[in-house]
């Protein structure tokens, strides 16, 4: 935001950067904010719920996610580029999961130049194709998706929860036999 006259501030707009844009996850940490006149100057970079933020520039490049409800008011940099789908034909979460298949990310990654610092242009985002079904066969993909996901979370918080009971039981099998 420098080059643009303004500073981080402690309080006011939030500024989304690449290091906030994860896989599948936009993470608030580290909080940066702007003055609101930033906000007010730069209306084209201010995010909505459902957008869809891909990382355009740097290491980080490729990293997709989509703007949940809460964040507020917030404005992206010019590393992170910004999609902002049609609800009437494109459901964002679907969008979301295409993107974020590893053939999707690989098609679109492999458009990268690397110039300075490895980027992708917006002109690539821009025609960037995906097939589009019925906004109904859209949702279901989501919640089916959603469920396996689900259910891959539930198995992984399991095997940790017994992965300790196993480390638990170990412990108490070595105390035994030693005393």
């Amino acid at each position: 935001p420098r080059w643009q006259g303004y500073s981080y501030c402690d309080e006011g707009v939030r500024f989304i950067t690449s290091e906030n844009v994860l896989d599948g996850h936009l993470s608030l940490f580290p909080g940066k904010f702007l003055p609101l006149e930033f906000d007010n100057k730069l209306q084209r970079s201010r995010l909505e719920v459902g957008d869809i933020l891909v990382n355009i520039v740097g290491g980080s490049i490729g990293r997709i996610c989509a703007v949940p409800e809460g964040v507020g008011r917030a404005n992206i940099n010019q590393a992170v580029a910004l999609i902002r789908p049609d609800p009437v034909v494109l459901y964002p979460g679907y969008l979301l999961s295409v993107l974020l298949a590893p053939s999707a990310k690989h098609a679109l990654c492999s458009k990268k130049v690397d110039d300075y610092k490895p980027n992708l242009s917006l002109a690539v985002i821009r025609g960037f194709q995906v097939s589009l079904p019925p906004l109904d066969i859209q949702k279901a993909h989501v919640t089916c998706i959603q469920s396996v996901s689900n259910c891959i979370s539930s198995l992984e918080a399991r095997s940790r929860k017994n992965q300790h009971l196993l480390s638990d039981l170990l412990s108490i099998s070595l105390l035994g036999s030693i005393g």
